[in-house]
């Protein structure tokens, strides 16, 4: 709420030693930490450069940070209809889903991300074939350079074969969803696809240069998740149910897309204080893929071997 309502960012942490709560609901994500640059005094002091957070997803939709708002057919209407209008402002996507793009929502078709078959989809940022409807599409963006993105939605599964078939199809990005019958955390999906596409070659090149990961889960729960999960190899992260907690009660639509933007604005300053703190001037070129600026707390080794995350003190 504190997030939405003033566009500060809150005072991040780095990580810590020792878990709070109940233990059952910590996640991987709570055991990673991020292995901080030697900073004077990070907490207080300026930025010594000016910290980039945009990203580019298919090689041609760039956001200014990386931000999707996921699961908008599961918002109440009001919410919905800011978080389309919000995302249009602020220059992130939002995947619509199934649902209908209605007339108030057409001038934001730019920022959606629309399901295969949806009206309008030709307009939208990006067309999402659902994994299970993958046989019956066909796509060829090798040649393109403009229009919609193509990005196929796929579980969090542990088999990086799948995510590497996926992307030979010829699919611009996979958005890797844990809440769409997941079968593993997110967390160990996202650092699998990204590892198995950086080692399959194509043409010379790693599949990884040319295919764009996503990563949704309900459990994302501020800008340290985004971050952790970008440097597990996501190019940008949904925000579903923390979003929807951050607006509350809003039931004005010019106060919903208000709170929105705020948060929005909030969680963009909170990843650059993280950024700022790892040494990091630019989050897309540097953070993507990069496990050596994290440690992992309390984790079992053959997760560990998964993330690719060395354990803390190494």
């Amino acid at each position: 709420m504190e997030l939405a309502r003033s566009s500060d960012a809150l005072v991040t942490g780095m990580g810590s030693g020792k878990l709070f709560g109940n233990a059952s609901g910590v996640t991987i994500l709570d055991r990673i930490v991020c292995d901080g640059a030697q900073v004077t005094r990070p907490s207080i002091d300026p930025y010594r450069e000016p910290i980039e957070t945009g990203v580019c997803i298919g090689g041609r939709l760039r956001l200014s940070a990386p931000f999707a708002v996921s699961e908008l057919w599961k918002m109440k209407t009001v919410i919905k209809r800011a978080a389309v209008v919000a995302a249009f402002s602020m220059n992130i996507v939002a995947y619509l889903g199934k649902d209908e793009v209605t007339d108030a929502e057409r001038p934001f078709l730019p920022n959606l991300l629309l399901d295969y078959g949806q009206q309008f989809s030709e307009h939208a940022a990006g067309i999402v074939v659902n994994s299970k409807e993958r046989n019956s599409v066909r796509v060829d963006t090798d040649s393109k350079t403009q229009g919609p993105l193509f990005l196929i939605r796929m579980p969090s599964v542990d088999d990086p074969t799948a995510y590497v078939s996926s992307a030979l199809m010829g699919f611009d990005a996979i958005i890797i969803d844990e809440d769409y019958d997941g079968l593993t955390d997110i967390e160990i999906a996202v650092s699998e696809a990204d590892t198995a596409l950086r080692k399959y070659k194509l043409n010379g090149r790693p599949l990884r240069d040319r295919v764009s990961i996503m990563a949704f889960s309900s459990r994302i729960r501020g800008a340290d998740d985004v971050f952790k999960l970008m440097g597990l190899g996501a190019d940008c992260v949904g925000l579903s149910q923390a979003a929807t907690i951050a607006l509350g009660n809003v039931s004005d639509l010019n106060e919903a897309v208000f709170c929105f933007e705020n948060l929005i604005l909030s969680l963009q300053r909170e990843l650059k204080l993280l950024a700022g703190a790892a040494g990091v001037s630019n989050i897309f070129t540097t953070v993507v893929g990069n496990r050596e600026l994290f440690r992992c707390i309390g984790l079992e080794k053959r997760i560990m071997q998964k993330l690719r995350i060395k354990p803390g003190g190494a």
